[in-house]
């Protein structure tokens, strides 16, 4: 049972809360310094991964987020693919027709 429930009072309680939310912001364990610089770190790193924010370079590491220039490519080979094969297949049949032309 965590001690804000056995807190007697709503002050207490508060006092508690307050002191809990803001245990590594200020003093000698204060953090913020060492989160800016990791924000800093994850702004740059996406940047430089060509990612718009370091949210969308965390996706693409767990949900294997395609770039759109690279979506764009993959798409444009497989069509060109595509209609070789579809061309291939249609010429065969005609090839010898298409020789004697």
């Amino acid at each position: 049972m965590s001690r804000a429930c056995v807190a007697a009072t709503r002050e207490l309680r508060e006092a508690l809360y307050r002191a809990h939310i803001s245990r590594a912001s200020s003093g000698e364990t204060d953090n913020t310094p060492l989160i800016e610089r990791t924000l800093a770190l994850r702004r740059e790193q996406a940047q430089l991964l060509g990612y718009a924010n370091y949210a969308e370079v965390s996706m693409a590491s767990k949900a294997r987020i395609v770039k759109p220039q690279a979506a764009c490519a993959n798409a444009r080979a497989t069509c060109l693919s595509t209609f070789a094969t579809i061309g291939h297949l249609l010429l065969l049949p005609n090839l010898p027709l298409l020789i004697q032309y």
